[in-house]
């Protein structure tokens, strides 16, 4: 769905995602000794999504995102705050 114009006139949409690395890239990471921010990881792939809509043309949207971990990163990032890993609930983990 990257560089996709076709959800630009969406005013009201759903994030259903809580993202994490794959366990295989993240361990060829950590074998290399990089270390991976799986919240920026997460964070960037969500506002990818939210800036294909209408928000793109500066025009208000309604966002309705259930993972308290993803909400969470974005009011961080929003508030300008350093995104770390945060923890996750064993709800969301599962």
């Amino acid at each position: 769905m990257k560089a996709s114009n076709n959800y630009r006139h969406k005013s009201s949409i759903a994030y259903l995602c809580n993202w994490f690395c794959h366990p295989v890239i993240k361990r060829y990471f950590d074998d290399k000794g990089v270390k991976l921010n799986e919240d920026m990881f997460a964070l960037g792939a969500m506002l990818q999504w939210i800036w294909r809509s209408q928000i793109r043309d500066d025009k208000p949207i309604h966002l309705f995102i259930p993972s308290e971990r993803m909400r969470n990163l974005l009011k961080d990032w929003l508030a300008g705050r350093d995104i770390g890993e945060h923890p996750v609930s064993m709800r969301e983990a599962a």
